[in-house]
């Protein structure tokens, strides 16, 4: 999601950009032909930053505004431009529902760091780039298919595994099941069951080889998650089906300026939002956010999105 931050720096000041971050998502930004250099912090905070006390920075945009990002900006000697995350307003609507909250896109509001910079959106959505020795050939073969990722970081936006079953049933086409290691009994476990139809690649393909997955794909079906906004970054079709969060705090899959078909399921509770990011266990112990998630209607919208691939 800060991918447009990038893409405008670069294409309109031509500046030079290093971009840091964990190691975990370092290969999300390796390929990104608009930055120049990423550092990566796995573990040695000292050796993470002295490479970058040695470069003359102009700027230092702060994308995420977090305690770790503010003790580099001081290690660095530089005042950053930060990111506004609405806390108080995410807060208000959490704790007292109270809605404060502006009608805009994450995205949107990591461009506001860099307009004093005279960068301005260029509506091109997000970026997400995956190398060219990044394939899928030889793993699968069988066309159309969808994807469905089986989970979120946070227990509480994940979708019910009986919804998943449904949705695999429901599928006139094979369904790839992605996610990660702690994914891997539970895309087995579909694959078992729903032979044939459902294919389980969580814990056995790379992130970069998930979205390899998303693009080849018809569409995604996730929850508030990573995948989610890869595949709105390859301006790919998606259901999305939320729980403790909501995509008003500003995170729903962001085309730009293009009219991509996605279509976004949740529970309209009192209780909704729980939380900023999602939980281990639902506070009110009922999780109806996704147990009363309206079936048909998620496979009304899978019908659409087949036919429409069938058009074209």
């Amino acid at each position: 999601m800060t991918s447009s931050v990038i893409r405008c720096l670069k294409n309109q000041l031509n500046a030079t950009i290093h971009f840091a971050t964990k190691k975990a998502f370092g290969s999300i930004l390796e390929n990104n032909p608009y930055v120049d250099q990423v550092f990566q912090l796995e573990k040695d905070w000292k050796s993470f930053v002295q490479p970058m006390k040695e470069e003359s920075y102009d700027h230092i945009i702060d994308l995420h505004n977090n305690l770790r990002s503010k003790r580099l900006s001081r290690a660095l000697g530089l005042k950053a431009r930060k990111i506004n995350k609405l806390s108080l307003q995410k807060e208000a609507l959490i704790r007292f529902n109270i809605n404060h909250l502006p009608d805009i896109h994450f995205a949107h509001r990591g461009l506001e760091t860099v307009l004093h910079l005279g960068v301005h959106d260029d509506h091109e959505g997000m970026d997400f780039f995956i190398p060219t020795d990044i394939s899928i050939e030889g793993r699968w073969n069988q066309t159309p298919f969808i994807t469905l990722a089986l989970a979120t970081a946070h227990e509480t936006k994940n979708i019910p595994k009986r919804t998943i079953e449904k949705l695999i049933q429901q599928s006139e086409r094979p369904v790839i099941l992605l996610g990660g290691p702690n994914e891997k009994a539970l895309g087995a476990a579909l694959e078992q069951q729903f032979k044939d139809k459902a294919f389980n690649m969580a814990g056995n393909c790379s992130l970069l080889e998930s979205a390899a997955y998303i693009r080849q794909s018809e569409y995604l079906i996730a929850g508030d998650t990573g995948l989610l906004h890869i595949a709105a970054a390859l301006k790919k079709e998606t259901i999305s089906i939320w729980g403790a969060t909501i995509p008003e705090f500003g995170v729903f899959p962001y085309y730009g300026q293009y009219e991509i078909q996605h279509y976004i399921h949740e529970v309209k509770l009192s209780c909704r939002p729980c939380s900023k990011h999602g939980g281990a266990s639902c506070p009110k112990k009922h999780f109806n956010c996704m147990n009363l998630q309206n079936i048909e209607s998620i496979q009304e919208h899978m019908d659409v999105l087949t036919k429409t691939s069938n058009i074209e």
